[in-house]
């Protein structure tokens, strides 16, 4: 903010160990409905609720600094809320992501300073810097909270994380999802470096944004009251662009019909199961795309199993199978391209992917790709077959049945078409999906953007 803010190349094939992370980040919201600094004055947006101007400013730094006082936001009587120098304004529709930049450190059973999205009184998600000793025992009482009623009732319970002893510089953001009515809670000690604390379900509209800070006294009461200061509040909202959703643990595995073993339409969530080769949250997300969630990397430039970034991959049930992927990819320069894969390990493995290589005899280098790797032979055997430059909304899928790999891809669902066949001389062990630019880092190429649809395995 104001203080910051296939083919592969296979000559280029590089052997390396797997560095397999589990792992989840966000990055900020594309489109910035509101941003409010903190400069000089407050934004004409605010309503202050309950106010007692003695107990907050504006810093000549530029920061709202707000002194709390007693009591918290929720009223036990079900009334307005008694929670002094509650900011709020009215809250856009739709999907909503609410961030701060915050510097205040609750000390103090039941101190806390945070942000909060708003239905009424009686409905409400906070994301909170707080102390509470009985929660958080061992990390002394300091924490991330996710605070949230419906209807009266709370609805958190377990929604915490550690935060360091005496640590006060940090962010809080709250995301909503309209449609799936799911309001999310993250915390980061370093910008874009989120960390989930809970996510609260079946959430009622939201009205109102707010942030405030409260001492929320333990019966023996408070020695000093706690003092909160907010950098800036930020509300980001689709606008037609890509919008970060809340990444986070299905409520429960999705059911599936009959003859499909596994399935993820990447619904604001991933499926259990994934793992990541070479994990970078930078570049990968989860957004929406033609008015659907889709899965999202942002590909780096090398390319050999072992060293490309943001590959997934999941343990392969046993027997026979067939993995089908949608795919959304434009690779238009040598060697864009978007994959899904068998793997035994990172240098025996089947790669199937939508491609681009002006090298491979192929009329445009547009084409469609099928290679099998084994103990690293950068030349082991590749299929290629032409794709028209206008192909870039695809479906590709690998078949393991009867001790044959067949690659096949489709520009249409159910209209397959054989791209190449291999023996199986592999003991596979997992499947997954990736992109690459597959090139060396001296190379002056654009990345290649992939968006994944949905990934499943299904009984051939």
């Amino acid at each position: 903010m104001k203080k910051i803010f296939l083919l592969v190349l296979t000559m280029m094939l590089v052997a390396g160990s797997f560095q397999v992370a589990v792992g989840m980040s966000l990055r900020p919201a594309d489109s910035v409905h509101f941003l409010d600094e903190f400069t000089e004055e407050l934004a004409p947006e605010w309503t202050w609720v309950n106010e007692d101007s003695e107990r907050w400013s504006i810093t000549s730094d530029g920061w709202l600094e707000i002194q709390a006082s007693d009591p918290g936001f929720f009223n036990p009587e079900g009334e307005d809320t008694s929670m002094v120098n509650l900011l709020v304004q009215p809250a856009p529709e739709g999907d909503l992501v609410i961030t701060t930049h915050l510097n205040a450190n609750p000390d103090e059973n039941f101190q806390l300073a945070g942000i909060f999205l708003i239905h009424d009184n009686n409905n409400y998600v906070s994301a909170l810097s707080a102390f509470c000793l009985p929660c958080l025992p061992d990390a002394e009482g300091f924490g991330y909270f996710v605070e949230a009623f419906k209807g009266g009732e709370y609805v958190a319970s377990g929604m915490i994380e550690p935060r360091e002893a005496d640590l006060a510089n940090y962010y809080l953001r709250l995301v909503y999802s309209a449609d799936a009515a799911t309001v999310t809670g993250f915390y980061a000690t370093e910008l874009d470096d989120w960390h989930k604390i809970g996510v609260i379900e079946d959430f009622p509209e939201i009205t109102q944004i707010g942030l405030g800070a409260a001492n929320v006294p333990h019966p023996d009461g408070i020695e000093e009251d706690l003092v909160a200061s907010f950098d800036y509040l930020e509300i980001s909202s689709e606008t037609g662009l890509p919008v970060s959703y809340s990444v986070s643990d299905p409520p429960e595995p999705t059911p599936l019909p009959e003859g499909v073993l596994f399935r993820d339409d990447f619904d604001g969530y991933f499926q259990p199961g994934w793992s990541w080769i070479n994990e970078n949250p930078e570049k990968w997300d989860i957004v929406k795309f033609e008015d659907e969630t889709w899965f999202q990397i942002i590909a780096d430039k090398p390319g050999g199993l072992a060293v490309q970034s943001n590959t997934l991959m999941r343990p392969l049930p046993d027997g026979d199978f067939v993995i089908t992927a949608h795919v959304v990819a434009n690779p238009r320069q040598n060697f864009h391209q978007a994959n899904i894969f068998i793997f035994e390990d990172e240098t025996n493995f089947i790669r199937l992917n939508l491609g681009f290589c002006d090298l491979c005899g192929l009329p445009t280098g547009h084409g469609y790709f099928m290679e099998t790797i084994i103990d690293n032979n950068p030349f082991g055997d590749v299929y290629a077959v032409p794709r028209g430059a206008e192909d870039t909304d695809v479906y590709l899928r690998l078949v393991n049945e009867n001790d044959m790999i067949i690659g096949y891809y489709a520009t249409e669902l159910g209209e397959w078409n054989r791209i190449g066949r291999f023996g199986n001389f592999f003991d596979f062990k997992s499947v997954g999906l990736g992109a690459t630019n597959s090139v060396p880092e001296e190379w002056d190429v654009e990345d290649i953007e992939a968006l994944f649809d949905y990934f499943e395995i299904t009984i051939p």
